[in-house]
């Protein structure tokens, strides 16, 4: 399982890596493996239970956690320049 992650993600940086890089990779962690399952969970979630507000909230917190993540990274960049 952890090959496969790392496939799909990346390694992650060294110790030594800026924090602008550990940012970037769990960004990637976020949108190349959370993502795909958060989807997949709210399609189950409205498919199967029907609970269309459930699956609307977690796709939303989804959106967020990866903007809010983005947008620190924006700034990271900002005061590195």
């Amino acid at each position: 399982m952890r090959r496969l992650f790392y496939r799909v993600v990346g390694p992650p940086p060294g110790k030594g890596a800026p924090a602008v890089e550990q940012l970037r990779w769990v960004r990637r962690i976020l949108v190349r493996w959370a993502t795909p399952l958060m989807i997949s969970a709210c399609i189950l979630l409205i498919v199967i239970g029907g609970l269309v507000i459930p699956a609307i909230v977690f796709a939303a917190l989804q959106a967020w956690s990866v903007v809010s993540l983005s947008m620190r990274i924006r700034r990271e960049d900002d005061s590195r320049a």
